[in-house]
């Protein structure tokens, strides 16, 4: 796995559903620097995103 990809992954697991806007932005930064296996993931990245900003959190929607 490339560090990109760890980051990724731990900014995932640390924020859960408090992930912020600039960890998105953080995690999309990093997506160029994936290799061509874990490149196939941002999919799956994306859907976890997708979730966690359409969970409700104190009437609270994360912006794109």
């Amino acid at each position: 796995m490339t560090k990109s990809h760890d980051l990724i992954l731990e900014i995932l697991q640390k924020k859960g559903e408090n992930l912020s806007q600039d960890d998105i932005k953080s995690i999309r930064n990093e997506y160029p620097f994936l290799s061509f296996k874990e490149f196939e993931d941002i999919g799956y990245i994306e859907e976890i995103i997708e979730q966690i900003q359409i969970t409700p959190r104190n009437n609270e929607v994360i912006e794109n």
